[in-house]
Formats: C-alpha cells, sequence, structure tokens
C-alpha cells in the first residue's frame, strides 16, 4: 500500500473513497468497505482520498477538535480495510478556496476515477458548497460514477466522529469503542515518570501519546496493553495525579496485570475499557495505595469477563 500525498505516476483506474476518516469508525469502515467492493469487482484499485491535517486546525485552530486516530494509525486501518493507497493532500487556504467542481476535476486529473464512493453528509469545495448531490451531476461528465453511502445508525444515532468524542469527554469509553468497533487506544513511548507507583508497590508504564489525541475524561480504567501483537490486561489513570502532583498536564499511567517485558524507550498503547471512577484527590498517599489496591483487584475481575477479542471479534488494532 503506498501512503503519500499524491498518487505515484501510472496509477491504474481506480474506485476511490472520500472524507476526513478519522477515526476511520464505523461509518467510516461502510464507506471503505463500499469502495473495496467496487474496486475488487471491476479490477480497480481501491485509493482513499483525505487530507493530512483537520481542516479546521488551519481554517481556525481554535475550532479544530482533538482527534480520534493520528495519521498513523489512520493509514494502518485503512490498509486492514483493503485500501491499495492512502492519498493525504496537504490542507491549505488555497485549497480551501477552491471550487467545488475545480476540486473534483483537480482528483480525476491525478488519477483515472471509475467510482467516487462518498458518505450521505460529504462536503468539498470553498464553503463545503459541494455535496453528494454535486458528485451525482458531475459523474457523467468526468466519466466516473457516485456512490452515496447512507449513516450508519447505532445505539439511537448516526455514527460520528463528534459523537465519538463527546462520549470520552463523558468518560463512556465502551460507548466509544462501540462506535469505533475496537477499543478506543492512546500509544507512544514509555517514558521516565517519578516511580511513585513502583514505591506503592503498583509499578506504572508511564505512555507519552500525542497531544492531538482526544483524550478520555480523567480516571481510572480497565482496559488492556498491547505491544509487539501482545495484548495484556491492564487497569490504566488518565489525569494530572492531584494527590501527588500540582500540574496541569495530562499523564497517563498503566498498571499491567501481566508480567510484561517494557521498559523505557518501547512502544505500547494503551486500550480502555470501563471507566471504575473519576479523578480525586486523596487526603494522603496511604488512602490512595488502598484506593488503587481496589482499583487493581476490580480491573482484574473485570478482565477475567471481558476480554477484548469476545467484545470487539475481529477488530483491526492499529
Amino acid at each position: 500500500m503506498f501512503r503519500q500525498s499524491k498518487p505515484p505516476a501510472g496509477m491504474r483506474a481506480s474506485a476511490i473513497v472520500l472524507g476526513s476518516f478519522d477515526g476511520v469508525h464505523l461509518g467510516h469502515q461502510a464507506l471503505l468497505a463500499k469502495a473495496k467492493a467496487l474496486a475488487d469487482r471491476d479490477g480497480l484499485a481501491a485509493v482513499a482520498i483525505t487530507f493530512r491535517q483537520h481542516p479546521l486546525s488551519v481554517l481556525c485552530p481554535d475550532r479544530a477538535p482533538a482527534l480520534l486516530s493520528t495519521g498513523d494509525e489512520r493509514a494502518r486501518l485503512m490498509q486492514a480495510m483493503g485500501m491499495d493507497g492512502v492519498v493525504e493532500l496537504e490542507f491549505t487556504p488555497a485549497l480551501a478556496g477552491t471550487q467545488p467542481e475545480e476540486f473534483i476535476r483537480w482528483i480525476c486529473s491525478m488519477l483515472p476515477v471509475r467510482h467516487v464512493v462518498v458518505g450521505y453528509n460529504y462536503t468539498f469545495g470553498f464553503q463545503g458548497q459541494g455535496d453528494a448531490s454535486l458528485l451525482e451531476r458531475l459523474a457523467g461528465a468526468l466519466g466516473f460514477t457516485c456512490h452515496v453511502v447512507p449513516p450508519v445508525a447505532l445505539e439511537g444515532g448516526a455514527v460520528s466522529s463528534s459523537r465519538i468524542r463527546a462520549c470520552l469527554a463523558e468518560g463512556d469509553t465502551l460507548a466509544a469503542g462501540r462506535l469505533l468497533g475496537r477499543p478506543y487506544g492512546l500509544g507512544g513511548v514509555i517514558e521516565q515518570g517519578k516511580q511513585l507507583g513502583r514505591r506503592l508497590g503498583f509499578p506504572t508504564l508511564n505512555i507519552d501519546f500525542p497531544t492531538e489525541k482526544a483524550v478520555p475524561s480523567a480516571g481510572v480504567y480497565t482496559g488492556w496493553v498491547s505491544y509487539g501483537g501482545v495484548v495484556v490486561p491492564a487497569v490504566t489513570n488518565i489525569g494530572t495525579n492531584p494527590t501527588v502532583e500540582s500540574g496541569r498536564r495530562m499523564r497517563l499511567e498503566t498498571h499491567t496485570l501481566e508480567e510484561t517485558p517494557l521498559g523505557y524507550g518501547d512502544r505500547a498503547q494503551a486500550w480502555f475499557g470501563e471507566r471504575l471512577r473519576g479523578e480525586c484527590r486523596f487526603a494522603s498517599v496511604e488512602a490512595l495505595q488502598a484506593q488503587v489496591l481496589s482499583d487493581k483487584e476490580t480491573a482484574r475481575a473485570w478482565g477475567r469477563t471481558h476480554r477484548l477479542g469476545q467484545l470487539w471479534p475481529g477488530a483491526v488494532i492499529p
């Protein structure tokens, strides 16, 4: 699979799918599956075309949402969904000013397009003036067929990135995972912390996660840690550690419930299950220690009956 800012030279005829794909949630997966099915049927390449950055991060940075997936995560998920390539366009003010028809003609000039797949609410071009109806009108003149995928409904509403972000803000990580089709995760390099957990008898992995990603509401969560294809149960705290620290930076500390070889400089991913409690300040370190012990035993019991593969059978873990 290629992942670059434009298709490689000599790209064969393609079924393309357009969108932002932040999170590659169940709704996005329906779009990707449609493009893949069309490509397989007609012997075409399946190509996702998206933007490298969220448009609002360029047009109005103060309103840009936290991301559900990094570019690397998004590309790996798309590859797992059968995409032959991902084109990540650089979103610029000049591109934002492109008229909708001009934008689609530009896309079609980069590679031979036979099918275009979009979601029911997809907009494009200057001020989002282009929509699925315009694509359908352009299809004949530009030599492609347009396929508009309806919303994927789950638990009383359409699956969307904004809905998932709202679930995370409420600490409902299980609901976010159901909408994503896999648990929500934060990953990165393990860095050295203050080793308070080790002194309390609960050594933790301090994971330096990307600052642009959405963070669940502060608190303690059941879940898992993955590394090198291995998944182990864990209990994870995300917050500012108000009992022992005065800083405001959100930190992710996870205690694995099984032995692992992980150490400083290794990469690991924490996956969120269910929220056990919110973040709070304890009267003493001893009170904190007692609560952490209780959290650990609760998470261990939860993990016996909630396995990642059972909650999300066949889920792709990027």
